[in-house]
């Protein structure tokens, strides 16, 4: 079997690619490969065109009903008599315009949303320090080939994949390809693959590309670029479009290491000549949707009933009586769909969701999805990473114990200036990481996030006029300290796994002796001090007090989830700089200048954040690769964890081992998930959506992009994440804060709000006007008093700037404070079919009114035509232009009424909608230009209706008028009397439903565990008789009180060989509670004291106890009390 390439030697690796390590490729070589090979970036997905957009939002059933009546009315009109008049097509060229305008607007928005993101990737354009012809140069990333010979630095980006050549104290951090955030230490050794132990994913001799070097330095030959590299496979797999009849399905580099068998390969769909619109469709779609066909099959019944009475009745067109009964009402069907059809619902949607993505931008949210505006209003459940979105992703000091002295607050302002100056020089001269100045003015972190914290704690104390540090506005301390001639560094000793600490050796003063600086893991380099400098600069022995303090220092900051830090040094005077060996540091006798606790804090709005989002009754989950300690004291502090919670915190490992079962039971209850893979995050996106809920996750790695996608929401970190999570997201966070995200839901909810508001006044528009044309066509009425293009009018012109005056109105202050919509939320609740049914029946009452008795009412005449004979068509043109321009102002004052759902008083903050009101008085200045104007001409008469009188204008007013106490009447009346459910009946069912549903999977859990204590308890019968005894089995079990898991051995015994594994798994159990008790001690207590409790006290000479937590114990019997 040939070697993966990291299984090779290093001069194998060279001859291969025809290189050398030392002078890299020639020019004229790189420029061959780079024509052979490409150039070096990633294959973006095919980006779907503004045309291939505009077809997606034709795919709709609205429009599909939409385009029917255009071909109908096109059609019977051609084959009339009179089918070359262009005034005969206005219907069919109105219905179809306006089915372009609108998809031409949602494609167009999107189209924008997909070029404000590349031009967002087309920032970046990374230099790469490269070896070609014996020189370094610098070269542009997509430019580097195979065979290249890159130079690695502290800060810098992995260009492409490398076998590594040289490497000191290289460190690079992999969480983009494996999840986990600590960084890995890299090499150039060769690790020969052992049969039957699993490989890692990523080899600890080879750097990928994308990643961040941390720390160190190193030299590698590229050995894959572009789709070739690591990350590539990934992006192939994301984006495969070929014509495979299986895709693979990725693995995560923690199932890999436990030995998990990949998934099997998924069966690829049907290839489409257009993107798959069904699939993944947002709460908002799906009732949309159903809306939809249910207005489609009561537009087709009711063309089937007027269809079946007009020819009953042989109801003819006045104009033209020659013309076939059968034909004419098909007309009248055709004019009766675009009633019952809301085609101004697909625009003031578009409207809605454009409007509310540019105020998300503003918000520093890029959606590349219209409907995620809305989606995330509905979101129930948030996934939201640690590093970078909860907390500021830069490490910095916030305790420490100094001379003797605990600070919990940085810096310290009562040392002295010479104790500050040398706590001071250690920091800077004993660190290779870097401080740098953004544009924007925040500094960036290069190199080792623990030692740049140090480097920060450094230009504190200037600031703060500590330790006489010299001032500078362009320059920072430690760089000043750094290059102070008594500092020349004669010597570095880096850290290492085995020594888990870092020494850096300067010429003391005068050049006479040296002075060794060291810092590294608390509990090793303090026991390395014999004497501790005070804070007042005075050094004094280290009594074992003052080493009991320390200690204690250190617990306490470990168990408020701080990572602690040592530092000290040694003054040599007797030892020539010449003299220090290279591969053995002085680390004696040292002076403990103390230990300093550091985290990535917590950003100041993210517990206002997390806070809000709660009290809209979304759940803030943190699924992060850190350690669980520090990840549960950061979700205390965030608000995540609140007292009174049932919520969970678990481990990745421990999730993984759940069965599927016990995952559903806990899916909703985790409110951390610590020590979590990018496969955890999709396995528990996908639980919580089965489940019913809405789910929104944060990404920012490439293998987070599935996730991203599963999720009805997928947010990408702007700023830390990868091109491959934001071209799988839904929403790109500029900033990579949490509180963009609330901001998200806040307009979210607005957009869901102000659909609501608009279906509300739109089916009222529907219900009347179909009500009414179906009425007079079975009453025998043969011109009915609402034509095709009035309604379209009314449709699309009016309601259109209905739809655009209440999707701009601002949030209501009391958005953020009710639930969630949810996916169970209908999209018409009760309240708004009591506004509906209301309004309705008072509109169609107004209208039917005037269609029976207007003509007398009104003192509408007959007219007398040229030659003396009464035109009666005149006397009905004239009434169904006052029905016409009645419905019309009966809507604008319903507009009004649509503010509000259920609130009384609809003029509410009305002054603060500026827009609202414009918009209105526009639309009122537009219908009567438009009856004025138009129905004056001989196109008014034509599309039936004519300019009015002023008292029909003054009559028209009143009744539109009169539309707001009825509103105001409607709401006063109880819903029991009215169809639908409300918000809150509906949660409740879907509370119910999530209940019911975790309940059930609780009882399968527990079912599970019953059968397999059941054959674990027959096998043990059984092997006991034949003198052997059961074999082990381990079994996870969720407590249905506590929610605890614990992990439960059985007794051991069976079949020899299983009786020998289980005893050496009780061999190294026993080693390893011996091992971590003092660590898993320290869990606890710090899980104690973050719930205000007092820490436990353990029995330090017991082994056979629960170390860990997790109910397994040393010995069955004691393994988390029963195992039955």
């Amino acid at each position: 079997m040939e070697l993966k390439i990291h299984e090779k030697h290093i001069d194998v690796v060279v001859s291969e690619l025809k290189t050398d390590p030392d002078k890299g490729l020639t020019q004229a070589e790189a420029d061959a490969r780079l024509l052979q090979y490409g150039t070096n970036e990633l294959d973006k997905p095919p980006r779907i065109s503004l045309l291939m957009l505009l077809l997606i939002q034709l795919n709709t059933v609205i429009m599909y009903l939409m385009m029917g009546a255009v071909f109908a009315s096109a059609l019977i009109r051609a084959t009339g008599p009179d089918g070359g008049n262009p005034l005969n097509y206005v219907d069919a060229i109105a219905i179809f315009i306006i089915v372009m305008i609108n998809a031409t607007i949602a494609a167009v928005t999107e189209n924008n949303a997909n070029d404000a993101l590349e031009a967002l990737s087309s920032l970046q354009s990374p230099i790469t320090t490269v070896i070609r012809g014996g020189e370094e140069v610098q070269v542009d990333s997509v430019n580097l080939v195979p065979g290249d010979v890159v130079k690695l630095g502290t800060g810098d980006v992995v260009p492409a994949d490398l076998r590594m050549v040289k490497a000191s104290d290289l460190r690079v951090n992999e969480m983009l390809l494996t999840g986990e955030p600590e960084d890995v230490a890299k090499n150039t050794k060769v690790k020969k693959a052992v049969p039957g132990v699993p490989e890692k994913l990523t080899a600890d001799n080879m750097a990928f590309s994308s990643c961040n070097v941390k720390a160190g330095t190193g030299v590698g030959i590229i050995v894959a670029t572009g789709m070739q590299t690591r990350v590539g496979s990934i992006a192939a797999l994301l984006n495969s479009s070929g014509d495979d009849d299986e895709v693979a399905v990725a693995q995560s580099a923690a199932d890999i290491e436990a030995g998990v068998p990949p998934p099997a390969p998924k069966k690829k769909k049907a290839k489409s000549c257009m993107p798959d619109t069904k699939s993944g469709q947002s709460p908002l779609q799906v009732n949309l949707e159903k809306l939809a066909v249910t207005i489609g099959y009561f537009a087709i019944a009711i063309c089937l009933i007027v269809f079946i009475v007009g020819i009953a009745l042989d109801t003819r067109d006045p104009e033209e009586p020659e013309t076939p009964s059968w034909l004419f009402m098909i007309l009248v069907a055709v004019t009766l769909t675009v009633a019952a059809i809301p085609e101004g619902l697909p625009l003031a949607i578009t409207l809605g969701l454009a409007f509310a993505m540019r105020k998300m931008m503003a918000d520093q949210n890029l959606v590349r999805r219209l409907e995620a505006c809305e989606t995330m209003g509905s979101a129930t459940q948030l996934n939201a990473d640690k590093t970078g979105t909860l907390t500021q992703n830069r490490m910095t000091v916030t305790n420490a114990f100094l001379g003797g002295v605990q600070y919990d607050a940085m810096p310290p302002l009562d040392v002295s200036d010479a104790y500050a100056a040398v706590l001071a020089e250690s920091m800077a001269v004993n660190s290779d990481a870097n401080l740098g100045r953004n544009e924007n003015g925040t500094v960036d972190h290069i190199g080792s996030k623990t030692e740049c914290a140090l480097l920060q704690l450094c230009e504190d104390l200037r600031t703060s006029g500590e330790g006489r540090l010299a001032a500078s506005d362009h320059r920072y301390a430690y760089v000043d300290l750094r290059e102070a001639a008594v500092n020349q560094v004669v010597q570095r000793y880096f850290f290492t796994s085995a020594r888990k600490r870092m020494s850096t050796a300067i010429a003391g003063a005068g050049g006479g002796g040296v002075r060794l600086h060291c810092k590294g893991a608390s509990e090793i380099v303090v026991k390395l001090c014999t004497k501790m400098m005070k804070t007042d600069g005075s050094v004094a022995p280290l009594t074992p007090a003052d080493l009991e303090a320390a200690e204690a220092a250190i617990k306490s900051m470990a168990m408020q989830g701080l990572r602690t830090l040592c530092i000290a040094y040694v003054d040599l005077a007797n030892t020539a700089p010449g003299e220090l060996k290279e591969d053995e540091a002085p680390e004696e006798n040292l002076t403990l200048l103390g230990v300093v606790g550091i985290k990535d804090p917590i950003r100041p709005e993210t517990a206002e954040a997390v806070a809000l989002l709660r009290g809209a009754g979304v759940t803030v989950r943190m699924v992060t690769g850190d350690n669980a300690l520090t990840a549960e004291a950061i979700a205390w502090e965030a608000g995540i964890l609140v007292d009174g919670d049932d919520g969970l915190v678990l481990e990745g490992p421990v999730f993984r081992k759940m069965s599927q079962s016990e995952k559903e039971s806990v899916a909703v209850r985790i409110r951390v998930l610590a020590r979590s893979s990018p496969t955890d995050k999709l396995t528990l996106c996908n639980l919580q959506k089965s489940l019913g809920e809405v789910v929104a996750v944060t990404g920012d790695g490439t293998n987070d992009a599935p996730a991203l996608k599963e999720a009805d929401v997928g947010f990408a970190l702007g700023i830390a994440g990868t091109e491959i999570a934001k071209e799988a997201c839904d929403i790109v966070i500029l900033d990579d804060n949490i509180k963009s995200m609330a901001k998200a839901v806040l307009w979210g909810r607005n957009v869901f709000q102000s659909i609501r508001k608009f279906l509300q006044f739109q089916l009222v528009v529907n219900v009347v006007a179909v009500s009414l044309n179906f009425i007079s066509a079975c009453a025998g009425i043969s011109e009915l008093p609402l034509a095709a293009v009035p309604l379209l009018w009314v449709n699309m012109i009016m309601d259109s700037m209905g739809a655009l005056a209440l999707a701009t109105e601002p949030p209501p202050p009391d958005l953020m404070q009710r639930k969630p919509f949810g996916r169970a939320a209908p999209l018409v609740n009760k309240e708004m079919w009591r506004n509906i049914c209301v309004m309705s029946c008072y509109q169609l009452s107004v209208c039917l009114v005037l269609l029976f008795a207007g003509k007398g009412l009104l003192d509408i005449p007959c007219a007398y035509d040229a030659d003396g004979h009464r035109d009666c068509h005149y006397q009905t043109l004239r009434l169904n232009s006052v029905i016409f321009n009645a419905f019309v102002f009966m809507q604008v004052f319903s507009e009004i009424n649509s503010r509000k759902i259920t609130e009384v008083n609809v003029f509410e903050n009305l002054d603060e909608s500026p827009i609202f009101c414009g918009i209105l008085v526009a639309t009122i200045a537009v219908q009567a230009a438009f009856i004025e104007g138009v129905g004056r001409s001989v196109v008014g008469p034509a599309i039936g209706f004519m300019n009015l009188t002023a008292k029909e204008w003054v009559v028209c007013l009143v009744i539109g008028v009169v539309a707001l106490p009825v509103g105001f009447i409607a709401r006063h009346m109880p819903l029991e009397w009215f169809p639908g459910k409300t918000d809150s009946e509906a949660d409740v069912e879907a509370q119910e439903a999530a209940r019911r549903a975790v309940e059930a999977a609780a009882a399968e859990a527990a079912l599970e565990k019953k059968d397999t204590a059941a054959s674990l308890s027959s096998a043990s019968t059984t092997t006991n008789h034949n003198g052997s005894a059961a074999a082990a089995a381990a079994m996870i079990v969720v407590h249905a009180t506590t929610g605890d898991v614990h992990v439960s051995v059985p007794s051991e015994g069976g079949r020899p060989a299983a009786k020998k594994r289980w005893s050496k798994v009780k061999t190294m159990m026993d080693a390893y509670s011996a091992m971590t008790s003092p660590l898993t001690q320290t869990l606890r207590d710090s899980r104690s004291m973050a719930r205000g409790r007092t820490p436990s006290i353990a029995s330090s000479g017991s082994l056979n106890r629960d170390d860990l937590g997790l109910g397994l114990g040393s010995t069955p019997s004691e393994a988390g009390g029963s195992s039955s």
